[in-house]
């Protein structure tokens, strides 16, 4: 069963979440309300992961690698765009 969370949004995917995607971000982004004014963490990020492939987010510190994991583990909610993930459907070969 996949898990994800609808936004709606005048924007046309920039990914397709097809089950050939073990995992699709699409247009997320997050930000936090601090006494200084709003903080954009993660700012319209999309991509997606086949099997097979070999993924790494890089950037400097503070440019919102970790907010963007822990969106996509669901530890982090209220961010705008979609997160599907696609279990493999026979385990691990």
């Amino acid at each position: 069963m996949a898990a994800q969370r609808d936004v709606s949004s005048d924007r046309a995917p920039a990914v397709t979440a097809t089950r050939e995607a073990l995992l699709a971000v699409e247009h997320v982004s997050k930000r936090f309300e601090t006494s200084e004014g709003v903080i954009s963490a993660v700012d319209d990020v999309s991509f997606s992961i086949a099997p097979g492939e070999f993924v790494s987010i890089i950037g400097p510190s503070g440019c919102g690698k970790s907010t963007l994991f822990n969106i996509i583990g669901g530890l982090v909610g209220d961010y705008e765009g979609r997160v599907t993930d696609f279990p493999l459907a026979h385990g691990p070969r």
